[in-house]
């Protein structure tokens, strides 16, 4: 499974420029994010669902 970049603004990806998509990175908007889901085959195994947990509570994770 490859890392996700998701931008989760109100709007689809404002004011920003792509200039080369990465081969080993996604990039979702908002709005991609429940069909990238539904479509995906990988599924994660407990300790990785764990470890993703574990630094979405991290407030150091999220800026504002």
């Amino acid at each position: 499974m490859k890392p996700v970049l998701i931008f989760t603004t109100g709007a689809l990806i404002p004011d920003v420029t792509i200039k080369g998509r990465p081969d080993d990175v996604g990039i979702l908007d908002r709005m991609d994010v429940p069909r990238a889901f539904k479509r995906s085959t990988v599924l994660m195994t407990t300790a990785q669902v764990e470890q993703v947990y574990d630094v979405a509570r991290r407030s150091t994770t999220w800026c504002s």
